[in-house]
């Protein structure tokens, strides 16, 4: 199969159906099980590649709210230290939770669970850059330290 070949409507359906079904597991076999639920000729490491494209459209289009007629939102800076509750908080909070990002938001007082949703968005695409073997980059702000 041509891995540059375009990407049907159908094919990308299929896709984001698998992906929702599968793309959670920890089995080390969700690219195929996604390649097997789509039933194209696609390879997992062509459905690995579209992921990752599709997860940059979605970071692309998150910041810049395209569409939507507004400028770019400046980045939301976070200290290694919130990046570290806001995980323990994926972990304790689970896909399914109600009111899942108002609870993790409450465990953050600096952040909005709108800016929340948006470090879980970021992450999700830093994985996807990972497992196509590309570099991200981390960076962190100094906490403020408050005086006694």
């Amino acid at each position: 199969m041509d891995s540059s070949r375009p990407w049907t409507n159908e094919e990308h359906d299929r896709f984001l159906d698998g992906l929702e079904r599968y793309g959670s597991g920890t089995s080390g076999r969700e690219w195929q099980q996604i390649c097997e639920h789509m039933g194209s000729e696609r390879t997992p490491d062509e459905v690995r590649l579209h992921a990752h494209r599709y997860f940059m459209k979605l970071q692309h289009d998150m910041v810049t709210k395209k569409g939507h007629g507004k400028e770019p939102q400046s980045p939301v800076t976070w200290t290694y230290e919130e990046d570290q509750i806001f995980e323990n908080a994926l972990a304790e909070y689970e896909e399914g939770t109600s009111d899942r990002w108002h609870r993790i938001a409450a465990l953050l007082p600096a952040k909005t669970s709108d800016q929340v949703i948006r470090r879980y968005q970021r992450l999700l695409l830093d994985v996807a850059k990972i497992e196509a073997e590309e570099d991200i980059l981390v960076s962190y702000v100094k906490p403020t330290v408050l005086e006694s």
